[in-house]
């Protein structure tokens, strides 16, 4: 059975989250008064309500820890949004990994043409990942000969199975890419590891692009 919260952290996670005690109320379903009581040590509180307001504060982006503290809760979902959204992300890749190396897995992706700002954009992240130890799997459309990458990062998924809307995973995370507009990164080491053993799977049976199969 879960340890119930003291009054204490009931108190601190409110400030934590910058809840009245009638926010907490309102979301935990737990009249004020009774709330009152609990955290003023007034009197015993039914464990039922103890734990509606500790789940209303879990809820609210808490964690309360073993040893009887509080703390922010890990964000789970971050979404970048806007025109800049795909640097920030892979600004996140190499922040992420830049001290420990690693792979990343793409799936539907389209390189931007290298001559552009944003392919120069992509060939400096490239020489960054490189250079901390961290290599690419990229799945592209089959017959794209566009990449900026090494060619041996690279194989084709067949006609009728690309999608033009990438996934990227790295580290803990998946990040799900709507180019211009938004990215969704899933901080959560089981999505994570899901993803990329379906990727392996697709990977083994994808196509070596032909200057790859011929070098």
């Amino acid at each position: 059975m879960k340890k119930l919260i003291s009054s204490d952290q009931c108190r601190a996670a409110r400030a934590l989250v910058n809840w009245t005690g009638a926010e907490l109320s309102r979301r935990s379903k737990v009249p004020t008064n009774t709330l009152s009581y609990f955290e003023n040590s007034d009197r015993e509180t039914d464990a039922r309500n103890v734990a509606k307001l500790s789940l209303a504060l879990e809820l609210g982006g808490v964690r309360f820890t073993d040893d009887g503290g509080v703390v922010p809760a890990r964000q789970l979902v971050t979404v970048l949004e806007g025109a800049d959204s795909n640097e920030r992300l892979l600004a996140d890749i190499y922040g992420t990994l830049k001290d420990t190396g690693g792979e990343v897995l793409i799936a539907g992706l389209a390189e931007a043409d290298p001559n552009s700002p944003q392919g120069e954009f992509v060939a400096e992240h490239i020489e960054g990942l490189i250079e901390v130890g961290v290599t690419e799997r990229i799945l592209l459309d089959e017959g794209d000969m566009n990449m900026i990458a090494p060619a041996a990062w690279y194989r084709w998924l067949p006609k009728g199975h690309f999608t033009g809307k990438p996934f990227q995973a790295y580290a803990d995370k998946v990040a799900l890419i709507d180019f211009g507009r938004e990215v969704v990164v899933i901080d959560h080491p089981s999505f994570a590891a899901n993803y990329r053993a379906m990727f392996d799977v697709i990977w083994r049976g994808a196509a070596l692009k032909p200057d790859v199969a011929d070098g």
